[in-house]
């Protein structure tokens, strides 16, 4: 948007010249630094004045700068080659992309299943997540609330308990489902669910604050509606019951619903001024195809996620699904109840190119992911890596709406030479316009 420049001078009415003046653009927090202001009358009719050598000239309107106001122009001047690099804060610019404008660069975002975590600050030799995040030049933070996912029970043959009551295997599939014998909606009432009063709510508020200035933070609670169902019934029951009996299906998706609204609701009473995304999970995909059919997604789902969906637009927040597999049949209703990223773009299942689901719905919601976990991440050299971000940029990244970012979390047979390539290639060619 701003173009190559060494230096910015700025032409402008009824001043004298000025030092690191800060200058707002737009009222989507974008900005830019105006080295010196130049005293005197401007006129577009007139030719600029010959005391700055230029290459590069941009006539920005301002609207809310009162001293610019009687003459509404500012002329920004740009000399010399190279970029001037990070214009933009993190959050700055990860919100112009959900806005679906270009930033001063591609933001990234970063997901890593818990041993990658550990082996990338072994190899890196950095001490902390956050410096991990800040050396791969990540600019997002995740403090939405996931707790419930983890376990409340640990059993000696590396099993759990979630919060839920499901019993998971070691690798964290679930054995036993507790509702797999359900007959009616009424025994439903007599279940032991989680009460939202355990989640750490202050914690998360800590967390939010620390975050909430510089980077771009997802917030609310992650919310998988259809897993939590699949743990407590299993799939086969859970299928059957939704032609059988739907009644009770209703109802159990209605009090996981319940729960998830309430968490969420509590964490934005308490922090939403320091949340930008209502950040939510549940994967309706599978590698060849939807995992259910869109009617029954339309039954089922649909209501209860806009529900979910108008809790955070309620507190002025943006809201993203992540789901994995092949989901494109369901992408107009998510946009038609209110989604603004979409995350992670499976690339490698069926009917996922994000170059297609760019051109179809690039103009209504931001594309977060795409980076392929499945062939090139794992499989692929640092230089079939960087084939492919610079591929991103070329025909995803152009005119915004888009996060450099895997499609699925980097599991532990990502090299970490592949991730590396990945961000590095991401921060060092991303930036606006490509070249």
């Amino acid at each position: 948007m701003l173009g190559p420049q060494c230096a910015v001078m700025a032409y402008a009415a009824g001043c004298g010249w000025t030092a690191f003046q800060k200058v707002p653009i737009t009222p989507k927090r974008t900005s830019i630094d105006v080295i010196a202001t130049y005293g005197g009358r401007f006129s577009e009719a007139l030719p600029l004045s010959p005391i700055i050598p230029t290459q590069f000239i941009y006539i920005v309107k301002i609207y809310e700068y009162k001293r610019f106001i009687a003459y509404n122009y500012i002329v920004v001047m740009f000399i010399g080659g190279g970029k001037l690099r990070d214009r933009m804060t993190p959050k700055e610019r990860g919100l112009a992309s959900y806005y679906l404008e270009e930033p001063d660069r591609v933001p990234m975002d970063f997901w890593a299943d818990e041993s990658v975590w550990r082996r990338l600050l072994e190899e890196m030799k950095l001490r902390s997540r956050e410096e991990l995040l800040k050396k791969l030049h990540i600019d997002f933070r995740h403090c939405y609330w996931a707790g419930d996912l983890g376990a409340v029970e640990n059993y000696p043959d590396g099993g759990f308990k979630d919060w839920w009551g499901v019993i998971h295997d070691r690798k964290g599939i679930p054995k036993v489902h507790p509702l797999a014998d359900i007959r009616s909606p009424e025994e439903l009432e007599l279940y032991e669910w989680p009460d939202p009063d355990r989640v750490d709510y202050h914690a998360i508020a800590e967390m939010v604050e620390r975050y909430a200035e510089e980077y771009v933070v997802y917030g609310g609670a992650w919310s998988p509606i259809f897993f939590v169902a699949l743990g407590l019934m299993g799939v086969e029951n859970f299928f059957r019951y939704a032609f059988t009996s739907p009644e009770i299906i209703h109802r159990l998706l209605d009090i996981i619903t319940d729960f998830y609204h309430e968490v969420s609701k509590r964490i934005f009473d308490l922090c939403a001024k320091d949340i930008d995304i209502f950040f939510m999970g549940d994967d309706y995909g599978t590698q060849t195809g939807l995992f259910l059919s869109p009617k029954m997604f339309r039954i089922f789902f649909k209501p209860r996620l806009e529900r979910l969906f108008k809790l955070a637009k309620k507190y002025g927040l943006l809201v993203q699904l992540h789901s994995c597999g092949s989901i494109r049949e369901i992408i107009p209703d998510l946009i038609e109840i209110g989604l603004d990223g979409l995350d992670p773009i499976q690339v490698g299942a069926a009917h996922m190119s994000v170059e297609d689901i760019k051109r179809e719905f690039g103009d209504k919601i931001c594309l977060h992911g795409s980076l392929d976990t499945q062939k090139t991440l794992p499989f692929g050299t640092p230089a079939d890596v960087k084939r492919e971000v610079l591929h991103r940029l070329k025909t995803v990244a152009q005119g915004g709406g888009f996060v450099l970012a895997p499609s699925q979390v980097f599991l532990p047979e990502i090299p970490t030479e592949n991730i590396i390539t990945m961000y590095r290639v991401g921060y060092e060619y991303g930036y606006y316009p490509f070249e």
